[in-house]
């Protein structure tokens, strides 16, 4: 869309956009995970930013993940543990 308006600068401009949204997305993600985890964890981190670095590698790889079937086993176990 961006193309056909506005060229070649309108279609980097409508890429950046996209890029800093799903930045947004991840980051207020990240956020949420924290204030979530936080309450549980208190007494091992000084502060919620301290958690939230040592939170980001731990996402970080599990986004390496190829197959959705390494994880079969913990979605199963979570679910079991719920109930």
């Amino acid at each position: 869309v961006g193309f056909g308006a506005f060229g070649r600068v309108g279609h980097i401009t409508v890429e950046a956009c996209v890029v800093m949204s799903q930045m947004g997305f991840c980051v207020a993600y990240i956020i949420f995970i924290t204030e979530n985890l936080w309450r549980y964890v208190k007494w091992l981190f000084t502060t919620p930013d301290s958690m939230t670095w040592v939170l980001i590698p731990s996402l970080v790889l599990l986004c390496w993940i190829r197959s959705m079937q390494v994880l079969a086993p913990f979605s199963l176990m979570s679910v079991l543990l719920i109930f």
